[in-house]
């Protein structure tokens, strides 16, 4: 792993659908990105129906915890407009 990732500036944004693996991608994600890593589109319901309540919740709690924006985003056209927004946002 190259520690020196960190050192530039840049925000890293996660678009994510992994079929009930969301949590342990955000959570590998913040490791190698902490203090970079500032936003998930996606869904994230999957994680509780695949692993259940305590994940979810544990995941919930990690995102809030890590300041880490979550912005709900599908194929359906009207998650689009906030996801556009939130990334326009935080590139000002």
């Amino acid at each position: 792993l190259d520690r020196d990732i960190g050192k530039d500036n840049y925000e890293v944004i996660l678009r994510i659908n992994c079929e009930g693996s969301e949590d342990d991608t955000i959570y590998a994600f913040n490791e190698v990105f902490f203090g970079k890593f500032s936003m998930v589109l996606g869904a994230l319901k999957d994680v509780g129906e695949i692993k259940g309540d305590a994940a979810q919740n544990k995941l919930n709690a990690f995102i809030k915890n890590n300041e880490i924006q979550y912005i709900p985003f599908s194929s359906r056209y009207t998650t689009w407009l906030n996801a556009l927004n939130a990334i326009n946002g935080l590139l000002k």
